[in-house]
C-alpha cells in the first residue's frame, strides 16, 4: 500500500471515529441505537425498508422503574429494592463457576425503550463459568418497566447493572 492510500484510510478512520464519538458525547449524554425495519406487502409484492434512528440516554430526569412500584410513596426506592430482592432470589449460582470457586462481578447493560421493553442486553464485564449467561437469564426475566423520561417523554435509557457472584463460607 503506498503512502498516499494509508494517510486517506487514516485520515477516513479518524473521521469515523470522531463522528461516533461525537454522536456518543453530545451534549445531552446520549448516543444513537440504530435500528432497521423490512416490511413486505404481498398485495404489491414490494418490500420497504426503513432504518429507525432513536436517542438512547445515559442522563434522564427519571429513571426506569418496574411497574410494580409506580404506586409507591417512593418508586426509585421500590424499585431498587425488588431489583435486589429479585437478584437474591432467583439468581442461580452456575454449578461451573461453584466447583472452580469464582467470584466476582459480572457487569451488564441494556437498553429500556419507550415503551418499557428491555432490549439489547450484554455483558460488558465478563466473569465466564457461566455467571455471564446466569445475569443474561435473569435480565430477560425480569418484569415490566415504566420507561425513562426526559423532559417528560418517554426515551431510551442504558441501564448498568453490576451482578455480584460471592460465594457463602
Amino acid at each position: 500500500m503506498n503512502k498516499t492510500c494509508f494517510i486517506l484510510l487514516y485520515l477516513l478512520i479518524g473521521l469515523f471515529t470522531m463522528s461516533i464519538k461525537a454522536q456518543q458525547t453530545g451534549s445531552d449524554s446520549a448516543f444513537v441505537l440504530m435500528d432497521t425495519i423490512i416490511t413486505y406487502d404481498s398485495e404489491t409484492m414490494t418490500e420497504e425498508i426503513k432504518v429507525v434512528k432513536n436517542l438512547v440516554y445515559y442522563q434522564v430526569d427519571t429513571i426506569p422503574i418496574f411497574r410494580l412500584c409506580e404506586l409507591d410513596p417512593k418508586p426509585l426506592e421500590c424499585s431498587k429494592k425488588y431489583l435486589l430482592d429479585c437478584m437474591y432470589n432467583f439468581i442461580q449460582y452456575p454449578d461451573t463457576a461453584k466447583k472452580s470457586k469464582i467470584q466476582g462481578v459480572v457487569y451488564a447493560t441494556f437498553i429500556v425503550d419507550k415503551q418499557g421493553q428491555r432490549i439489547l442486553p450484554k455483558i460488558t464485564r465478563s466473569l465466564g463459568y457461566g455467571c455471564d449467561e446466569e445475569v443474561l437469564r435473569f435480565i430477560s426475566v425480569l418484569p415490566p418497566m415504566l420507561p425513562a423520561r426526559r423532559r417528560g417523554v418517554p426515551v431510551h435509557y442504558e441501564y448498568i447493572m453490576p451482578v455480584k457472584f460471592q460465594l457463602k463460607k
